[in-house]
């Protein structure tokens, strides 16, 4: 069934894509209350998804969705706000030559990983990881010093460390009333870190220096292939 409410604007609820819809939800099942963070991966969501009812609300639209009876109420501001272009603006104009694509089986037993020490000692070494970071997305540096601030002293063989309202440097720790998913013992799953910056992050690192809690598994996956495609995990602690 798939009913049709023209809302007021000029978004009808029919032309927008379900998954990408339903994806949105801001009910606080989908999205933590406090910083609007999802609490739910898009794989999660039924694959027979469809719109059962939809109903004008004062500001917006509500959804109920079909199979499981999921509400969703959109005000009609975010909605024509958010809406996906269908235009040949949305396509990414990027080059494609540099980037490789890869699942878990292309890297099993060949990740691009290398010692601290001759990262920092022989320019091959390093101009590998470099290499690997353009092309693949990502690189492993195995035994860097374990102090605060050693990611910085890594972040700073790349290039410039660009400052955000979080400083040169984000502390990921777990904290009794916490504002961030990251100060959490939740699961994060894979995820893109604030894409709504301008400019964004083009490199990320991350360092663990200790880890009180059981577990602490890390994934990699390509944001170009589905996030099934992941490296086998690992639960060495070391600067990603």
């Amino acid at each position: 069934m798939s009913p049709s409410v023209e809302v007021r604007t000029e978004v009808r609820i029919e032309d927008l894509p379900l998954t990408w819809l339903r994806d949105n939800c801001p009910c606080p099942r989908c999205r933590d209350p406090r910083n609007g963070q999802k609490l739910f991966q898009i794989t999660e969501l039924p694959t027979d998804l469809a719109l059962d009812a939809v109903r004008p609300t004062a500001d917006g639209v509500e959804v109920e969705w079909a199979p499981d009876g999921h509400r969703s109420a959109y005000s009609a501001r975010w909605l024509t706000a958010h809406r996906p272009e269908t235009g040949d603006d949305s396509a990414d104009r990027r080059g494609e030559n540099g980037k490789t694509l890869w699942s878990a089986a292309d890297l099993n037993g060949r990740l691009p990983e290398a010692g601290w020490a001759e990262y920092l000692g022989d320019p091959a070494v390093k101009a590998r990881m470099l290499e690997s970071v353009l092309g693949l997305g990502f690189a492993v540096l195995r035994d860097v010093p374990c102090r605060e601030g050693q990611v910085l002293e890594v972040a700073e063989t790349f290039g410039y460390v660009r400052e955000t309202n979080y400083g040169r440097l984000f502390d990921v720790r777990v904290e009794p009333d916490p504002n961030n998913l990251a100060f959490t013992g939740a699961r994060i799953t894979p995820h893109t870190d604030n894409p709504y910056r301008d400019p964004v992050p083009t490199l990320q690192l991350l360092h663990c220096l200790s880890n009180a809690a059981i577990g602490g598994d890390s994934d990699w996956s390509t944001g170009s292939r589905p996030p099934h495609c992941c490296v086998p995990r690992t639960r060495r602690r070391s600067a990603y």
